[in-house]
């Protein structure tokens, strides 16, 4: 997951952070949509505020 998240220039700790949060109020089972949001290529991912880009 830290791999991915460099890989997709996004601070690893951040992106963590995010994931982690949002994760636990998808339940048990979210679905692949749900989880599709949540990847570091995604959009949606990389467009929030709270993530930082990754300084070479």
């Amino acid at each position: 997951i830290v791999e991915t998240a460099k890989a997709n220039s996004l601070e690893p700790y951040d992106y963590l952070l995010m994931v982690l949060s949002l994760l636990p109020g998808e339940g048990k089972s979210p679905s692949h949509e749900t989880l599709e949001c949540l990847m570091p290529w995604h959009p949606n991912a990389q467009g929030r505020g709270i993530l930082r880009k990754k300084k070479n």
